[in-house]
C-alpha cells in the first residue's frame, strides 16, 4: 500500500508519498488547481492508495460541503476511483 499525505496551504498542497515499509519516495508542492492535483493522481492509478488529508476550512482544492453526498472530501479516497476529490482518477 501506499501512504499520501497532504499538507494544505492557499496556493499549494505538500504532498509527501511513503511506500509500505515506510520509506519517503516522494515529497514536494504541488499547486491547489483541479488539474494539476488529477494530473499528481494519476501516478496511483490501479495502486492501493491511502490519503490523509489534513482536515480545514479554507482550502480552496476542496469544495464546501465535502463530496456530492456530503462527506468528507479525500477521506478514504483511492486512485481506484473510490471516494471523491482528490482519489478519483478519471480517464
Amino acid at each position: 500500500m501506499i501512504h499520501v499525505g497532504v499538507d494544505l496551504h492557499q496556493r499549494f498542497c505538500y504532498i509527501t508519498v511513503m511506500e509500505a515499509r515506510g520509506k519517503i519516495v516522494q515529497a514536494g508542492p504541488v499547486t491547489n488547481e483541479k488539474l494539476a492535483l488529477r494530473k499528481y493522481f494519476r501516478q496511483f492509478r490501479g495502486k492501493e492508495v491511502q490519503v490523509a488529508v489534513e482536515a480545514c476550512g479554507f482550502w480552496p482544492g476542496v469544495p464546501r460541503g465535502g463530496g456530492a453526498r456530503g462527506e468528507a472530501a479525500g477521506a478514504g479516497a483511492s486512485a481506484a476511483g473510490e471516494g471523491n476529490c482528490l482519489g478519483q482518477v478519471e480517464e
